[in-house]
């Protein structure tokens, strides 16, 4: 079969085209768009060479290293640390997260350290979890669906007075003073950077743990650094498979983005960006982050000029993250896994 040629003049066009003209995009269409773009970020394309007898044709390339080389990348290779249980206040915790990245990163840290954890996705299911059964913290992140943070914040602050509620942290990528004010503001009860600074977290949920206190203790100033990350699972294996779950969110989440710069929508923009950005501190890809950061500063100023520039950035690190992979996996394979530290 021979795909027409207006057809096939649109098959590749940025997602947000599709997504604001009038016509019905099919499923093959949004397919190969999105095919084009994971193409893109492995640095090469997709193409479709037509042939009146022998049909259409797809073609894709990619950039692939060679395996026994390492390569040199942003992103500091996982770090497989023995972390010392709590002993003393284990804490039952709440977390309200929507990436899986950073549900896995925090889950892992919150178990290791001592603690019981549930998982929810979005406000709603906060509000649900609590009713049903009895928590001590809350770490709630900001942008989530359905209800974000705030609203599920200032809600559960609402119904609940302050002693009969559990304390609510917010987990934030966002270090503004004006993100903190409007945390404060919400009701929250104390802040912990997405970077998850393993030191930081010890500090706040120590405070909630220890007998008679009321208080949430905010988190220690950190100054210009970044902290110390939390080390990702207990195997490098299990790393590798964080890592790998973070570049199959980015696969949806960069067209995303260039569709909503596109198509000038700052709201998509800055709550993309705010997801990936989260998950890029707790894997400690510092560039990524910052990338992200910007565009969460444009959209926040309405503006989506440069966006454009800043994703195709944004998608040559993240396929750099890509490249680095393939070598780490095949070691990761060779070395033995670790349990979780007692």
């Amino acid at each position: 079969m021979v795909i027409a040629s207006d057809r096939a003049a649109r098959l590749f066009q940025p997602l947000g085209r599709i997504i604001a003209s009038d016509r019905v995009a099919d499923a093959q269409d949004l397919g190969l768009t999105l095919c084009h773009g994971i193409a893109r970020l492995m640095g090469g394309h997709i193409a479709l060479r037509n042939e009146p007898r022998a049909g259409s044709t797809f073609e894709f390339v990619m950039m692939a290293e060679n395996p026994a080389r390492i390569l040199q990348t942003r992103l500091p290779a996982p770090r497989v640390e023995p972390i010392a249980l709590e002993r003393g206040h284990p804490l039952r915790v709440l977390v309200a997260e929507d990436s899986v990245v950073a549900q896995k990163i925090v889950v892992d840290l919150l178990h290791r350290l001592g603690h019981t954890v549930r998982v929810v996705g979005n406000g709603e299911e906060v509000l649900r979890a609590i009713d049903t059964e009895s928590y001590d913290v809350i770490l709630m992140d900001m942008h989530m669906p359905e209800m974000d943070g705030l609203t599920a914040t200032r809600r559960i602050c609402e119904l609940r007075p302050r002693d009969r509620r559990p304390r609510i942290i917010a987990l934030s990528a966002s270090d503004l003073p004006e993100d903190r004010a409007r945390w404060l503001g919400a009701g929250a009860d104390g802040w912990v950077s997405k970077s998850f600074p393993i030191d930081e977290v010890r500090h706040v949920l120590a405070g909630i743990g220890a007998p008679g206190t009321s208080e949430a203790p905010q988190a220690p100033a950190r100054g210009s650094g970044e902290g110390a990350r939390p080390p990702l699972g207990g195997s490098p294996a299990t790393a590798i498979h964080i890592i790998e779950i973070f570049l199959a969110e980015a696969a949806v989440q960069l067209p995303a983005l260039r569709a909503a710069v596109e198509c000038h929508d700052a709201g998509v923009v800055e709550r993309v960006a705010h997801t990936m950005k989260g998950s890029a501190a707790m894997l400690g890809a510092s560039s990524v982050a910052r990338t992200c950061a910007e565009l969460i500063h444009n959209a926040r100023h309405r503006s989506c000029d440069g966006g454009a520039d800043i994703v195709a950035r944004l998608e040559q690190e993240v396929a750099a993250i890509q490249r680095s992979l393939s070598p780490r996996s095949a070691q990761a394979t060779q070395e033995p896994a670790h349990g979780p530290a007692e």
